[in-house]
């Protein structure tokens, strides 16, 4: 197996994410625009599993479509990762992104 460069590595991440907002379409997205921002200023930091409940029954076709929405925010400088990560309480404890407002 060969190991991909990191520009292509990024490359692939950014196709991969294109692809998943796609599905999810633009309505969906700025839902979840909404939704995130909302999370954010309600709770102060959160992970992603923590935008689902203000989305409520408004899900995407592929769970993963949060990502771009979240990758949009934090390029537009709307929210900014925090450096902690918390254990994800549904993935063995998998370490997850802490997110805040800008």
């Amino acid at each position: 197996m060969t190991q991909l460069s990191l520009d292509d590595a990024l490359r692939q991440r950014d196709e991969a994410l294109e692809r998943v907002a796609a599905k999810a379409g633009a309505e969906w997205s700025a839902r979840a625009t909404v939704a995130v921002l909302t999370c954010a200023f309600d709770r102060g930091t959160f992970i992603a599993d923590d935008v689902w409940p203000f989305l409520g029954a408004d899900t995407p076709p592929n769970p993963k479509a949060l990502g771009p929405v979240l990758m949009m925010l934090a390029r537009q400088k709307r929210i900014v990762a925090t450096g902690e990560l918390r254990p994800h309480p549904k993935r063995h404890a998998t370490k997850t992104m802490v997110w805040r407002l800008a």
